[in-house]
């Protein structure tokens, strides 16, 4: 029996170019997906494991909210945390001593 893995998020909308000709003219020229994480679950799920990935829109409206749900899966990989995010008590524009 394969360990399940839950990955949820790494993927975004790319849109572009944007042409603005006026405030009332705008057009897209295009619309692409892309899965940040898609090497990660190759990876995992060539070394034997049953993965599961939820994009960013589907993980809002599906990821399990129990846990029975979540018991489904041996393992979860959560989206990272923001850009600019920092541990606590680190400040900020600061080097810590090695």
């Amino acid at each position: 029996m394969s360990m399940k893995v839950l990955y949820a998020g790494d993927a975004a909308a790319l849109l572009g170019p944007i042409f603005v000709a006026s405030p009332f003219n705008v057009e897209v020229k295009g619309f692409t997906t892309k899965i940040w994480g898609q090497p990660l679950i190759d990876a995992l799920g060539s070394g034997g494991l049953e993965v599961t990935h939820m994009d960013n829109s589907q993980a809002i409206a599906d990821f399990p909210r129990t846990v029975e749900g979540l018991s489904a899966y041996d393992a979860l990989r959560p989206p990272p945390p923001p850009t600019g995010s920092r541990p606590s008590g680190s400040t900020p524009g600061r080097a810590e001593a090695c």
